[in-house]
């Protein structure tokens, strides 16, 4: 059997979401030992739109997707604040990932449960699995590769 990519270890581990709308259930967050994985990809953070506005930290213009508050008139939330809910968490967004673009109307983020991020922060330690299988080209078990 071929050894897998380290992107195939990477799907064989996660539950991937591509969206900030999380479709999992409060009692299967960390289910099968599989974390959930929000991606935000840097693609979009040189996606710029113009004459608008953060309402939260003023950003002008916008970089990355924009979220657009559909209960509020006018008010815009870059991904930072959003994800950092800076606004209402009981009002509904619309996703706006380029200028032009389709809006995507999401839920409210009032029921969104938050779990903490395991392993994707500076200074954090890997280490092997119990089914590693590729020898020692990572350096030997302790060792940094």
């Amino acid at each position: 059997m071929a050894a897998l990519s380290l992107c195939e270890r990477i799907r064989a581990s996660y539950k991937f979401c591509r969206d900030p709308q999380v479709p999992w259930k409060p009692d299967s967050v960390g289910s099968e030992n599989k974390f959930e994985l929000l991606l935000i990809s840097d693609v979009c953070n040189s996606i710029k739109h113009d004459g608008t506005m953060c309402d939260t930290c003023r950003q002008q213009p916008i970089i990355g997707i924009r979220w657009k508050c559909a209960e509020c008139t006018n008010y815009d939330l870059c991904t930072v604040c959003y994800h950092g809910d800076k606004h209402h968490l009981r009002h509904r967004f619309y996703r706006i990932t380029t200028p032009g673009s389709e809006r995507v109307l999401l839920e409210s983020r009032r029921k969104s449960k938050k779990i903490t991020a395991r392993g994707i922060f500076a200074g954090a330690r890997v280490v092997r699995g119990v089914d590693w299988q590729w020898e020692d080209q990572d350096g030997g078990n302790g060792r940094r590769g």
